[in-house]
């Protein structure tokens, strides 16, 4: 696939590459953007065997209930019999794999990372990701398949507590030790197999390993099978483990073995229920057959949450002829192995890591470096031609790497929480952070360690949620200070970006930037690119479009899609607004390859707008209409009100242009609700007082559209930067007289640097106050206007 680099920045009139024709070709045919991608449930290894019952039970328990937890002891077959389940509900699911999590506070974000939603916005604040979560999931009709969740039990139940009752169309299957214990739960404890489901999965999974087996033994083999199966109590996972086993032994000698182990057993702690002693049983006789090397490697393997390659294996675990060795504990069924990551049940983990390891402490030290090191290498990689393989290295790697922050001594975990700042940044991650820097800043203290200043400074920009928190501030002036500190020198090219967001835009000169991160042609491409905003707020639209220029093509040359497209939308923006509509389309449409690329919903649902919005203003309304609509699915599957209100609003825009004023109102009004429910909407709260003016004033209103306008003004007057206040004056200038009309024009254009030529709304009002003026008067009025800016609108 051609990368970004590829395109130089003279090619946007030329021919369109494959990827753009294929995006054509998708909305010309009314295809909807690709939505936040749910986590299907894993596929198995394995057939299913044995649950029959159970199975059919679970389809009317979710069809009747919205909450069904299976309930048993370790091995009984849960998940299994929950994937299988979920594999055959008709409608969407979504698979949550709890397991991994070290504690409660991550159950919000394990949603939704499943969902394929990412944060919002600068940090993490209390309860952010329950709310991201529960909105993602508003209105969707969808099978929620929680496993593993006892270690975190009362954590799941108050999310699925709040889940349910929020959101109507969902439905929970849980998989656990024990119930969630809250109204409405449906619970299907697993009994042990019966005798014949237990016999058929010996058979199926000795097969595997003995092909034959089973051909002709006869009813004395049976009769032999069946006897192991119920001294097993039934338990799958005990059946399999035994079953396992006929590789180097023969019927007889397992059974003796068991035997011998139950007998131990029965000698052994009588408080714990049967079936856990049965389990415990087979893993200990399992494990006893196991070499040293292979208990050696199955020991230091638990270091490991959400399993690891080879080359993690070989170089966290030392034991020598790693790969033979894990080989070998596949066989034995210790070790499960999918797409070339390696991985043990959660049962057999929690056994292995209670045995001594002879050291005095597990891996830990090895696996946080090992990750380091992983994270070091990647970190240029995410922001060049190969970010999309190392997104993808590093996703997988996810639960690892916040692992690694938990155990590493204070400076590994310094270094691979800066790291992790960038990735985390684009999947939209940032949150999961947050508690971690605060926990590493309490033990690290107030002082920056020695030659750690910027990994210091990012983990205190991980604690700043932007929620104007009062120790903010503080924190705010810590970082700038530390910034400043001389001789300086900055490792990580991204610190600026993340500085900026946490401080306000860094108005230094180019000097003050080479000193932090010299020579770095990233660094210099971002940092044309916050110029580009800086010079846009300013109300100086052709020096903002050159820098974004030289940003777009300083990140072209890095392959940076990220940056490239955080550069072509506002460039589309300058197209649009000149009323080069071909332009701005082809500009929007390579953004949108690139940000469904880095599967960035919440991006390609912006940079639809975008396009709907050009398209409105060109007159294709129908067009128009699709995409918004398709941007608010989008947006709300991406759990952002806001950018759903977005879209409403641009439905409300094509219903007032096409003269249905009650449809456009109705829009308007569903935008304004969903605003009110979140912070950082006022822009967009803004823009529909300015459409329901608007409609106000077709419908012959000027009184009721004035007092829309005013609460725009009023909105307006306390942003930084002038954009808002033309549009508010564009606007006002309908329900002026011809005289104000062309001074409040003139206002806007001295405001934001530019008169709008592609807005329809604007043109109307230009050419009626141009035909109802001579040209000297209009003319005198506009420069009038110019020269009064924001007066001009805050007198009316």
């Amino acid at each position: 696939m051609r990368t970004p680099a590829a395109r130089s920045p003279t090619s946007w009139g030329a021919d369109p590459s494959p990827e753009l024709s294929a995006l054509h070709l998708e909305l010309l045919r009314g295809q909807s953007a690709p939505p936040a991608a749910a986590r299907d449930v894993p596929a198995q290894l394995t057939s299913f065997v044995g649950r029959t019952q159970e199975l059919e039970r679970l389809g009317p328990l979710l069809s009747a209930g919205r909450l069904v937890t299976l309930t048993g002891p370790g091995g009984a077959g849960k998940t299994r019999l929950a994937v299988e389940a979920a594999g055959r509900w008709a409608g969407a699911v979504c698979y949550v794999e709890l397991a991994p999590l070290a504690d409660a506070a991550q159950l919000p974000y394990a949603v939704l990372g499943a969902l394929g939603v990412r944060e919002s916005g600068f940090q993490d604040r209390a309860g952010a990701a329950t709310e991201r979560m529960l909105s993602a999931l508003e209105g969707r009709e969808l099978l929620l398949l929680l496993d593993n969740c006892e270690h975190v039990v009362e954590g799941t139940a108050r999310l699925v507590g709040l889940l349910l009752g929020a959101c109507p169309g969902v439905r929970v299957l849980a998989t656990s030790r024990e119930a969630l214990g809250i109204t409405g739960e449906a619970l299907c404890p697993l009994p042990p197999l019966a005798p014949d489901g237990a016999v058929a999965l010996f058979f199926d999974r000795a097969a595997a390993v003995r092909p034959g087996f089973g051909g002709g033994g006869g009813r004395e083999e049976h009769a032999r099978v069946e006897r192991i199966c119920a001294a097993l109590d039934g338990l799958p996972l005990a059946i399999e483990l035994a079953a396992a086993r006929l590789r180097t032994l023969t019927l007889d000698e397992i059974a003796a073995r068991l035997d011998d182990r139950f007998r131990l057993l029965s000698r052994g702690d009588r408080t714990k229920a049967p079936r856990h002693r049965t389990l415990r049983a087979v893993v200990e006789w399992s494990w006893e057959l196991l070499d040293e090397e292979e208990r050696l490697l199955a020991r230091r393997l638990t270091v490991f949450r959400g399993g690891a390659t080879l080359d993690a294996v070989e170089r966290v675990c030392g034991v020598a002829g790693a790969e033979d060795v894990l080989a070998s504990l596949v066989e034995k069924s210790f070790v499960e192995v999918t797409d070339g990551r390696y991985r043990m049940l959660d049962t057999i983990r929690a056994f292995c890591a209670e045995w001594p390891t002879g050291e005095e402490t597990a891996p830990d030290a090895a696996h946080a470096a090992y990750f380091l090191e992983l994270a070091e290498t990647a970190e240029p990689f995410l922001r060049g031609g190969a970010q999309l393989a190392w997104l993808a290295r590093l996703d997988a790697e996810h639960t690892n790497l916040l692992a690694a922050l938990r155990h590493g001594d204070r400076s590994t975990a310094l270094r691979l929480l800066a790291l992790m700042s960038w990735y985390v940044r684009l999947r939209g991650r940032q949150g999961e952070l947050a508690p971690l820097a605060v926990e590493l800043l309490a033990a690290v203290g107030p002082q920056a360690p020695e030659g750690l200043i910027e990994e210091y400074v990012l983990c205190l920009i991980h604690t700043i949620t932007g929620q104007g928190d009062p120790g903010e501030p503080a924190l705010i002036e810590h970082v700038d200070a530390l910034m400043a500190a001389p001789g300086l020198k900055l490792r990580l090219p991204f610190t600026l970006v993340l500085w900026s967001l946490a401080s306000g835009p860094q108005r230094g000169n180019e000097e003050q930037l080479r000193r932090l991160r010299p020579d770095d042609p990233w660094t210099l491409a971002m940092y044309r690119m916050g110029g580009g905003f800086q010079e846009l707020f300013a109300g100086r639209p052709a020096a903002s479009e050159s820098a974004f220029t030289e940003a777009v093509e300083g990140f072209r040359a890095t392959g940076d899609r990220w940056g490239t497209a955080n550069c072509l939308d506002p460039l589309a923006m300058f197209a649009h607004w000149r009323g080069d509509t071909g332009r701005a389309l082809a500009l929007v449409d390579e953004a949108l390859v690139l940000v469904r690329e880095l599967a960035a919903p919440e991006e390609t649902a912006d940079l639809l707008l975008r396009r709907a919005a050009i398209q409105l203003h060109a007159g294709r309304s129908a067009e128009a209409v699709e995409l918004f609509t398709r941007s608010a699915d989008l947006a709300r599957g991406a759990g952002v009100p806001d950018k759903v209100a977005g879209a409403r609003r641009g439905l409300g825009d094509a219903a007032r242009l096409a003269g249905d004023t009650p449809r456009a109102r109705e829009h308007y009004e569903a935008a304004l609700e969903m605003c009110a429910a979140t912070w950082f909407s006022i822009g967009e709260t803004l823009r529909i007082f300015i459409g329901l003016g608007r409609t106000a004033a077709a419908d012959g209103h000027p009184d009721e559209a004035r007092e829309w306008f005013g609460q725009a003004r009023d909105l307006a007057v306390e942003q930084p930067e002038d954009l808002a206040l033309a549009d508010v004056a564009e606007a006002w200038a309908e329900v002026a007289d011809p005289e104000g009309a062309a001074e409040l024009l003139g206002a806007a254009e001295a405001l934001r640097g530019v008169a709008l030529a592609g807005d329809p709304d604007v043109v109307r009002v230009r050419e009626a106050a141009r035909s109802q003026l001579s040209p000297a008067a209009y003319k005198a009025a506009y420069e009038r206007g110019r020269a009064l800016r924001s007066a001009a609108v805050s007198e009316r």
